[in-house]
């Protein structure tokens, strides 16, 4: 208790900071809002001690703790960015979504969204409601299998998926030939390079058709 010195345990550069926000599902969101924060969980982890055992603390507090250290190698394998990150490519709001493209070599697909009117059309051809959010569901359903380690050099998109909001902004999905054959190559939260197997694409294809 009273620690005043976190050198001594490692706690002055941790080798682990975990941070985790909790939200209360129950409020409803508005637009592409995120949640309210209602309680912050914040930790430390520091120096490995003796028996196998390593310091930790909560953040801002005095008392050090120590706790079997052997979690921390399976849980740095874990806790990748890739691993913790929402998988999906791009996942727009449907009330916000007035158009969507899906452009292949060799076939382009034009759905128009009417949400508030529940009107949709695939190719200026009307569908029912029901029809069209399974086709939305397939759309926005695409997500990244493996972190690239390899990224590509291929700059030339093979599929591109175009979300048209209704303020005329544009969210874009553009899948590249990968270094390995059985993926596609994108993009994942603005940052990661991500590999989506070539079947979802070729599925989403055949459900547009």
């Amino acid at each position: 208790d009273n620690v005043t010195d976190l050198s001594t345990y490692g706690l002055d550069h941790p080798r682990l900071h975990l941070i985790i926000d909790f939200y209360d599902p129950n409020i409803a969101l508005g637009g592409n809002n995120l949640p309210a924060t209602t309680t912050t969980l914040d930790f430390i982890w520091g120096n490995e001690l003796e028996d196998g055992k390593i310091a930790f603390m909560r953040t801002g507090e005095s008392s050090v703790y120590s706790m079997d250290a052997s979690f921390l190698s399976t849980f740095k394998e874990v806790a990748t960015p890739f691993n913790l990150s929402s998988k999906f490519i791009e996942l727009p709001n449907i009330n916000d979504v007035k158009a969507i493209d899906v452009a292949y070599a060799d076939a382009t697909y034009h759905l128009d969204v009417d949400e508030a009117n529940t009107k949709y059309a695939l190719n200026n051809k009307s569908i029912e409601k029901d029809a069209f959010k399974a086709l939305y569901r397939s759309v926005i359903g695409i997500y990244a299998e493996i972190e690239v380690d390899e990224k590509s050099t291929n700059t030339t998109p093979e599929v591109t998926i175009t979300y048209t909001m209704h303020d005329g902004s544009t969210q874009v999905a553009t899948f590249m030939e990968a270094t390995s054959n059985q993926y596609y190559q994108t993009v994942l939260n603005g940052s990661m390079i991500v590999g989506c197997s070539k079947t979802q694409l070729s599925n989403l294809k055949t459900t547009l058709d």
